[in-house]
């Protein structure tokens, strides 16, 4: 199998689409990483509508070539962001992860897994699994 990466400076979901389809080789799936960094093809939309149109182009590119197409967000679960709400309402399958805390605060090198949506099937149980974070603080240690 054949892994292709392609960097692309700020896209929009129809020009993602447009090159998957151009493609010689055949797409096998699509991970967007933060979605709400790519552009909308319309300079004058608002977020939430460029939101919209990116994630409707990713959704018809997925049922076009009937491959997965991963899209990750980070939204926020205590208020009910108009942008996060839009990506929710697209989506098929929709999976919260988030560290796991204790009631005072303390968090756990665990990940809590939750999936909250799912077109295609039941919503099963929640998951809990080990978690490493990577360090990305620098501080003062003993040797």
């Amino acid at each position: 199998p054949q892994l292709n990466l392609v960097a692309h400076q700020t896209p929009s979901g129809p020009e993602i689409a447009g090159y998957c389809l151009n493609m010689d080789n055949p797409v096998n799936a699509v991970i967007v990483d933060y979605i709400q960094l790519l552009r909308g093809t319309n300079p004058k939309n608002t977020i939430r509508e460029n939101i919209i149109e990116n994630v409707q182009a990713l959704r018809e590119l997925a049922n076009q070539l009937d491959i997965p197409v991963f899209i990750a967000s980070q939204m926020n679960a205590n208020q009910e962001m108009r942008e996060s709400q839009s990506i929710l309402d697209n989506a098929t399958l929709a999976i919260f992860m988030e560290r796991t805390k204790d009631e005072d605060g303390t968090i756990y090198p665990r990940m809590d897994i939750h999936c909250r949506k799912n077109r295609r099937g039941a919503i099963e149980a929640d998951y809990q699994v080990d978690f490493e974070p990577i360090c990305q603080a620098f501080g003062n240690y003993d040797k």
